[in-house]
């Protein structure tokens, strides 16, 4: 129930039934927290108090005239919105009003989730919507060229687009209060701006005459503070209700799809993304390309996705029947959904595009560029599914249904799209909708018949988390790498938390050595551990090293971007017994192909991220690579080229720092055979590595680097011996831990290998009884088959017949 505020008293009021209330209701624009933000109704309530306690005598009876004085009205801390809309609205003949910033109690869960599903119905039921725009000055003529009215915030967010739609009545203000419009007034105008058809906004249309896929476009540029919102400022638009659940984040939209598709019979929903329309099996059309944001799951992130989606319409049964060639509406399956954690399975009609290679290669081509040779084997669409929609143009919209292979070779659920996206390559989105020209259906349906299949659709593609600073970020400063001018070089420093955590570690990193040359960088410094000698848990020291090197032709760029440097990791372990060795760590986990296998990769930096260049390796001890299966104590390095933390004022950094960090000691167990290389993707190849950094190996270098990442496979448990006579202190007080965790780890491997070889007796036996059963069952069938035969020979004797006749007629 909503609670109004008293526009004569100041005072709140909650009325149940809003139908039976007459108000005025405020659409506005937030103001930001810099410009004082908005009262709330605790400050509300609080003034309100404040004013009681003012007061010498407070009547009971309500007032028969209009005095400010008493009231929170004449409070100076009383926000000039409030007391506006509130005088505008009074001097209507309005007594109630309704403003969402001070008539909501955001304190109260239960109220705002009240609040926020109510909310485009109490938009509806009130007798006058008041749009004040803070930006739009006294006498502005909307219409005119030069106004600020298309211009105003206020069409731009997501919680107006309601509020625009759902009163009958609405007038614009200005920032001082004054009449600007009305709804019906400037409805061409507002759907220049808006794309809201005419006869929405005149209310001589519904809502529900407008498809799905419009209705979202109209959101598809407006922005909310919260992600969430904007799902829920949609709610209303749609007539569904879903419970807000602020830090859900984007599966707050997903909700809401859902919520659409069990509502509303409609598949444009299934419309946004990226397009393009197909004239015929040669030609693809380059007018009515749309490209959008991709999203292999059956439901869009945002309403961004369906920015070009205001043409798609939906058909009757019937139509797209008539359209197919198929008997009458009973061939087109009912929108029948089942919603299952691994997606949302449904009937649609589909045709099989194994049943014509012309057209699978037609399907095959449909990106927006050119893809790589391993692009091509990440997944081909296997079905066109048939919507029940179409474009302005009446082409019938397909959805490319491709089935995607993982690393593994496992097959995943069906994903949306002419071909799944490579990571490595950019400028080759799929389009994720087909339009269908006439000439192309007919040359389709020549070859493919449609037919009703169950699908199982992803219902939305999560990426993998990214870390933050691995993530594009607009607001990183400039970085002039290659300067002309010596003095103005960019410097670079060991990353401070790094020194603290190396320290935590054990480890004191030296001084950075760095030297400059006209295209090359080098950064060098060595990690000596605390022991100074030889440790189980630890190198003596570890050596480090990042070269930089421009890649920009001198003869073509007057001045070399860094986005044209290559970055060559190197990381060596040194110790005294030289037991201590080092391998590439799964360097292309964070997207991409497989990981890459070579010894001297390398990458470009990424200056669009806080972390422009990353590398990770695994030390290791005792023993060379595949020697045998033993677990060895390892440690993780992670080396990375980064912006300091501090954002320069003139916005152009002049230093960066070099991170280094190291874990604590943990168990790694290296494979009794290593995973051999397939030929043409050996260390000789330099093109399949991280997107971030690569491992270069050095002449000088006495470390194991090893090339591949080998599968894992659970070795045997033994404990490496180590000469305790070199050990320090620390390092004898830690030993016996680990040899103590080895002896446990080794009791419970020996109990579990005596209890498998047990079951192998036991199944040896079992077997060996079953074939002595198998042996006697085969006498036994022999024997009888013997007894029979006898029987049957018997029975047919002369001798037999006489003594039958005799039993039969004694004498």
């Amino acid at each position: 129930m909503p609670r109004f505020l008293n526009t004569w008293t100041g005072e709140f009021e909650v009325h149940s039934d809003p139908k039976k209330v007459t108000y005025a209701i405020l659409s506005h624009v937030w103001r930001s927290a810099e410009d004082g933000g908005e009262q709330t109704y605790g400050d509300v309530r609080k003034i309100q108090v404040a004013v009681k306690k003012g007061l010498s005598h407070i009547s009971s009876s309500p007032p028969t005239k209009y005095r400010e004085e008493g009231t929170i009205f004449a409070h100076p801390k009383l926000s000039d919105k409030i007391k506006g809309f509130c005088r505008v609205a009074r001097e209507a003949g309005f007594l109630l009003v309704w403003n969402d910033a001070c008539c909501i109690n955001k304190t109260d869960s239960v109220e705002l989730s009240e609040a926020i599903n109510s909310m485009y119905e109490w938009y509806r039921l009130s007798d006058m919507c008041y749009v004040y725009l803070a930006d739009v000055r006294d006498g502005d003529r909307p219409q005119a060229g030069s106004s600020a009215f298309p211009k105003s915030r206020w069409h731009t967010r997501g919680w107006t687009l309601q509020e625009l739609i759902a009163p009958e009545r609405l007038v614009f203000l200005t920032g001082t209060w004054r009449f600007l419009g009305t709804k019906m007034g400037l409805a061409r105008t507002l759907q220049k701006v808006t794309g809201i058809d005419f006869e929405i906004l005149t209310g001589r249309a519904t809502l529900e005459s407008v498809s799905v896929a419009r209705r979202l476009s109209w959101a598809a540029k407006r922005e909310t503070t919260r992600v969430e919102d904007h799902a829920y400022s949609l709610m209303g638009i749609f007539g569904v209700h879903m419970s807000p659940i602020y830090g859900e984040g984007e599966n707050a939209f997903l909700r809401l799809q859902e919520e659409v598709m069990k509502t509303v019979p409609d598949q444009s929903i299934f419309s946004g993304g990226g397009s393009c329309t197909m004239h015929s099996l040669t030609k693809r059309s380059s007018s009515h390309e749309q490209l959008g944001p991709h999203y292999p799951g059956l439901f869009a992130s945002s309403p961004l996705a369906f920015t070009s989606a205001s043409s798609i319409t939906p058909v009757t049964p019937s139509r797209l029947a008539t359209t197919l060639g198929l008997r009458g509406s009973e061939d087109v399956p009912p929108m029948d959904y089942v919603f299952t954690p691994e997606g949302v399975r449904m009937r649609l009609l589909c045709l099989p595009l194994s049943g014509s290679q012309l057209i699978l290669d037609t399907f095959r081509e449909l990106r927006t560029g050119d893809a790589c040779v391993r692009c091509r084997r990440l997944g081909d669409p296997t079905w066109i599914a048939l919507l029940q929609c179409e474009d302005e143009y009446g082409h019938p919209i397909a959805l490319p249904l491709y089935r995607p292979r993982n690393q593994g070779g496992n097959d995943q659920g069906l994903s949306v799209g002419t071909h799944s996206p490579c990571a490595d390559v950019a400028g080759q989105e799929p389009y994720r909708t087909v339009h269908l020209s006439q000439e192309a259906l007919s040359i389709i349906l020549n070859r493919l018949q449609p037919k009703v299949v169950e699908v199982l659709l992803l219902r939305h593609f999560s990426r993998p988390s990214i870390l933050k600073s691995l993530q594009p970020d607009d607001d990183l400063p400039r970085l002039d790498l290659w300067r002309a001018d010596h003095y103005q070089q960019v410097a670079f420093d060991i990353a401070p938390h790094s020194v603290d955590a190396l320290r935590a570690q054990g480890f004191s990193p030296s001084s950075l050595q760095v030297t400059y040359s006209k295209t090359e960088i080098t950064l060098r410094t060595t990690l000596e551990h605390s022991s100074g000698r030889y440790s189980s848990r630890a190198p003596k020291a570890v050596q480090v090293q990042l070269s930089l090197t421009d890649m920009s032709d001198d003869t073509k760029f007057e001045i070399r971007s860094a986005k044209y440097t290559e970055a060559r990791f190197f990381v060596n372990a040194e110790s005294e017994q030289g037991t201590w060795k080092v391998y590439i760590n799964d360097a292309n986990r964070h997207g991409g192909h497989a990981a890459s296998t070579t010894r001297t990769g390398h990458c470009m930096l990424d200056i669009s991220r806080r972390t422009i260049a990353l590398a990770e390796y695994i030390v290791h001890s005792d023993g060379e690579w595949g020697e045998d299966s033993r677990p060895r104590i390892a440690r993780d390095i992670r080396v990375a080229l980064e912006f300091p933390f501090a954002k320069p004022a003139d916005g152009r950094t002049s230093n960066l720092w070099l991170s280094i960090n190291i874990s604590e000691y943990h168990l790694e167990y290296i494979p009794l055979i290593e995973t051999a290389p397939t030929q043409g993707s050996s260390s000789e190849q330099t093109g399949n590595v991280s997107a971030f950094a690569s491992a270069a190996s050095s002449p000088s270098s006495s470390s194991t680097v090893t090339p591949t990442t080998p599968t894992r496979q659970l070795p045997p448990l033994t404990l490496p011996e180590h000469d305790q006579s070199h050990m320090s202190p620390k390092d004898a007080d830690v030993h016996p831990a680990t040899k103590h965790d080895f002896n446990i780890l080794q009791r419970e491997n020996a109990t579990l290998r005596a209890q498998l070889a047990l079951l192998t007796t036991k199944n040896t036996n079992l077997a060996s009884q079953v074939a002595a059963l198998s042996s006697q069952n085969s006498v036994l069938v022999s024997q009888m088959a013997t007894v029979f035969a006898r029987l049957d020979a018997l029975n047919a004797s002369p001798a037999t017949n006489i003594i039958e006749r005799e039993a039969r007629d004694p004498v």
